[in-house]
C-alpha cells in the first residue's frame, strides 16, 4: 500500500515542474531568434557562436566613424543583424555614415592636380639656376611682371618670344649657367626671339602716352615698329656688356650705358615698381643708357 502512494506523489512532481523546464527552453529558444543591431557592414558569414550575420544598414566598417556593434546573434539561433548607426548617431541613411563607398568632392578643381600657372614655373626655375652674375631677375615680383606680358607659347617651345621657350632654356640653366641663363631671361639673346624683339614686347606694354603722360622727355615709342627700329639702330660702346645681367655684381653692369641691355633693365625695373613715368624716359634711350 505504500508503494501506491509514493508513485503518483512522484508522477505530479514530475508534472510541476515539467512547464518550467518548458518556459526555460522557450525564453532561450526566443533569444537566439531576437533581432540585435549590429555596426558597419559586416559581409556576412557566420559568427563565432554559430549565428548567421546579415550586412546592415550602410555604414561602412573602413570609413571613418564607424558604427559599433551592439549586440550579436545568440549561439544556435539565425538572428538577423538590425541597422547600423554611425558613431555620431546617424541613421545609415546619412551621407556622413556612407564612409568609404561614397566619392567625396572636396578639393575638386583645385589641390595636387591643378596645373601650377607658367608664370610661377618660369619664374622658380629661373630664379633658382640664375643668381650672382647670372641673374635675370631682381626679384620674383620682377619676373612675374615681365612674365606677364610675353606671350605664352606653346610647351616645348625651343624658339620665338614665348615664356615657354624661355622655360625651356631656364630648365639647363641648373648645370651651365653660363649658357642657358641668359637665353631665359627676359632678352633671350636670340634664342627665343631677338633682343630687340623681347625689349619691344615689354616696352610697349609698360610705356605708353598714357602711362606717360605727364614726362616732358621722350618716354614711349608710337608703335612697336618703331621701337624696333629704334632699337636696330643702337651701337653699343666698346664698354658696353655683351650679356645681360640684372645684377650688380656683372661687369660691366647691365644698367648703365647705351645698349639694349641698359634700356631692358629699366623696362623690367618700371614694370616690378610701376613706375613708367621713372623709367621709361631711361628706356628710351636717355640717362644712364647713355655713353
Amino acid at each position: 500500500m505504500r508503494r501506491t502512494i509514493v508513485l503518483p506523489f512522484t508522477g505530479l512532481l514530475l508534472l510541476h515542474c515539467l512547464p518550467s523546464k518548458l518556459e526555460l527552453d522557450s525564453s532561450l529558444t526566443d533569444a537566439g531568434s531576437a533581432e540585435a543591431p549590429l555596426g558597419g557592414r559586416s559581409g556576412g558569414g557566420t559568427d563565432s557562436s554559430g549565428g548567421r550575420l546579415v550586412e546592415g544598414g550602410v555604414g561602412s566598417d573602413t570609413g571613418s566613424g564607424g558604427a559599433q556593434a551592439q549586440g550579436a546573434a545568440s549561439s544556435g539561433g539565425s538572428g538577423v543583424a538590425g541597422e547600423a548607426t554611425d558613431s555620431g548617431g546617424n541613421s545609415p541613411s546619412s551621407e556622413a555614415g556612407r564612409g568609404s563607398g561614397d566619392m567625396s568632392t572636396a578639393g575638386v578643381g583645385g589641390g595636387a592636380d591643378a596645373e601650377v600657372a607658367l608664370c610661377d614655373r618660369y619664374c622658380a626655375a629661373v630664379l633658382a639656376s640664375c643668381t650672382g652674375q647670372f641673374e635675370q631677375y631682381e626679384s620674383l615680383r620682377q619676373c612675374v611682371e615681365v612674365c606677364k606680358r610675353l606671350p605664352e607659347g606653346q610647351p616645348g617651345d625651343r624658339s620665338g618670344n614665348t615664356v615657354e621657350c624661355r622655360l625651356y632654356q631656364a630648365q639647363f640653366a641648373e648645370s651651365e649657367p653660363l649658357v642657358y641663363c641668359k637665353n631665359a631671361g627676359p632678352l633671350a639673346e636670340g634664342k627665343c626671339g631677338s633682343n630687340c624683339v623681347g625689349f619691344c614686347t615689354l616696352m610697349q606694354a609698360l610705356c605708353t602716352h598714357e602711362s606717360t603722360g605727364g614726362n616732358v622727355e621722350p618716354s614711349y615709342f608710337a608703335t612697336e615698329s618703331a621701337c624696333l627700329a629704334a632699337c636696330d639702330e643702337i651701337t653699343p660702346g666698346p664698354e658696353a656688356p655683351t650679356k645681360y645681367s640684372s645684377s650688380s655684381s656683372a661687369q660691366p653692369p647691365s644698367y648703365v650705358g647705351n645698349s639694349v641691355y641698359c634700356r631692358t633693365y629699366h623696362v623690367a625695373l618700371g614694370l616690378e615698381r610701376s613706375s613708367p613715368d621713372e623709367h621709361c624716359p631711361h628706356a628710351m634711350g636717355g640717362d644712364p643708357c647713355t655713353d
